[in-house]
């Protein structure tokens, strides 16, 4: 892999995620990769319903 680019578009209530992966990556590889990202806090985060608490 030699690039990874994340584009977000915001358009209220909905946010659009392009993950772009550059590279000789075979479908295996590629597939793992978005696995993980999937995984990463706050994409699931930002996935799920969320709950912010502020400090004063």
């Amino acid at each position: 892999m030699d690039r990874v680019e994340v584009k977000l578009t915001h358009a209220k209530p909905r946010i659009e995620l392009e993950l772009l992966l550059g590279g000789d990556l075979t479908a295996e590889q590629e597939s793992r990769l978005r696995e993980v990202a999937d995984r990463c806090p706050v994409h699931r985060a930002l996935k799920g319903e969320v709950e912010i608490s502020e400090t004063r």
